[in-house]
């Protein structure tokens, strides 16, 4: 295990990182197995934000898991709850439990939504 303590850049091709702490465990080939990043965590992969008091990643699922008021921003979307997963590689989101998403849709995406909604 290795500890990274005070104004932490995680950096990798897909996602940047900044927090407080950091520790990092490794495999028994010296591959980072996961994560752990606690204080003022923020990630920023693509278009999305990703704001936590805690934050592990898992390596081998490329999987983050955030919590301690987790928050997700996409634009002007927005996505909380107590437990947000994300995974960077198939830009797939789970919230669990309490999830609130709040979607600012343009016109014809709004038309489409509702459209289905109806069918």
């Amino acid at each position: 295990m290795a500890e990274l303590v005070g104004n932490v850049r995680v950096r990798d091709p897909r996602a940047a990182m900044n927090c407080e702490n950091v520790r990092l465990f490794l495999k028994d080939d010296h591959e980072i197995d996961w994560i752990e990043a606690v204080g003022g965590v923020i990630i920023q992969s693509d278009d999305r934000r990703a704001l936590a008091g805690r934050a592990l990643y898992h390596a081998d699922e490329g999987r983050f898991t955030l919590e301690d008021e987790p928050k997700v921003k996409q634009g002007l979307n927005v996505m909380t709850g107590e437990r947000i997963f994300f995974w960077h590689e198939n830009r797939r989101m789970l919230c669990e439990p309490n999830a609130r998403v709040l979607l600012y849709l343009d016109e014809e995406t709004k038309a489409k939504f509702l459209k289905d909604l109806d069918e």
